[in-house]
């Protein structure tokens, strides 16, 4: 019987040898994805017969528990029938959520009666690393000039990577930039304070393929980003710039990629993960040309 544990930082590190397995591309399945979202979605974790199983709640609705796809050596059909025999015993339902696309044939051939149904608001926009580490061609046009026109505004700005020695500096940015508005959604609001709890352990992190970096304007901070590596993809976790300096999210944007780029070669594919259903960021995912939108489901067995 699968037995489960809180999720906690120092269990990332067995968990992270198992995410490489997940071939799908999607933020679920990296450090961030879940480090980030453990006390949102409550995550918890088992590790049996080679196998990862997490332990979490319904995307869309975080009443119902629910749990990722498991990941490691035992065949999809016995990991699943693993996660039924527990939900039995427990008198759980036995839903599935952010099963990716990729997945979903052979999750449905095991299980012919499932009931699927999409994440509209939560697929992960995959780009080209070197479109956006480059920016050429004509559909890059209005990115290019607005970063261009931040350089001409701001010739003496810098590009810094994120060190350890930089990260109170950024903190404290971002807590007197973003944290103080009173507005926030509740979703907005933890993101903050995932935000921070990141910027707290970033150091620990930059161990399981986290980097950043920083825009400085006259001696003051005006955007950072912070992302990791797993694979052949860059996933953007953060990002956070200041409206007042336009062009500083493209620039940001822009220079991450390619300094990401240029450090590991590797990198395929950017992952700037979902637009939450927001129209505006969705608009604004897509002005960078995707190559797609990768799908993901919630599955009721």
């Amino acid at each position: 019987m699968l037995n489960f544990s809180p999720v906690t930082l120092a269990s990332m590190q067995d968990i992270y040898r198992y995410l490489p397995l997940s071939h799908s591309n999607t933020c679920d399945f990296t450090v961030g994805g879940i480090f980030m979202w453990i006390e949102y979605f409550d995550y918890r974790y088992c590790i049996q017969d080679d196998t990862l199983f997490i332990l979490g709640r319904l995307e869309d609705d975080r009443r119902e528990i629910a749990f990722s796809l498991p990941l490691g050596a035992l065949p999809l059909s016995r990991s699943v029938g693993m996660i039924e025999e527990y939900c039995r015993a427990h008198g759980l339902p036995p839903n599935m959520s952010a099963v990716p696309e990729d997945a979903l044939p052979a999750l449905q051939e095991a299980f012919p009666t499932s009931r699927v149904e999409e994440l509209v608001d939560w697929g992960d926009y995959l780009y080209d690393s070197r479109s956006l580490a480059t920016l050429t061609g004509h559909r890059y046009n209005k990115k290019r000039n607005r970063v261009n026109k931040f350089a001409r505004e701001y010739p003496g700005y810098e590009y810094r990577r994120l060190m350890p020695d930089d990260l109170p500096s950024v903190r404290s940015f971002f807590e007197e930039r973003y944290c103080r508005q009173a507005d926030f959604s509740e979703m907005a609001r933890y993101e903050n304070g995932a935000v921070l709890q990141v910027l707290d352990h970033y150091t620990a992190l930059m161990a399981w393929g986290f980097s950043g970096g920083y825009i400085v304007v006259d001696g003051n901070i005006v955007a950072f980003t912070i992302g990791e590596v797993l694979g052949n993809t860059l996933y953007v976790h953060i990002e956070k710039a200041l409206y007042d300096y336009a062009g500083s999210y493209e620039t940001i944007n822009y220079r991450y990629a390619a300094d990401c780029c240029s450090e590991h070669p590797e990198v395929l594919y950017i992952n700037r993960e979902d637009d939450a259903g927001d129209a505006g960021l969705r608009e604004v995912k897509m002005s960078y040309n995707p190559l797609r939108v990768l799908k993901k489901y919630d599955v009721f067995l």
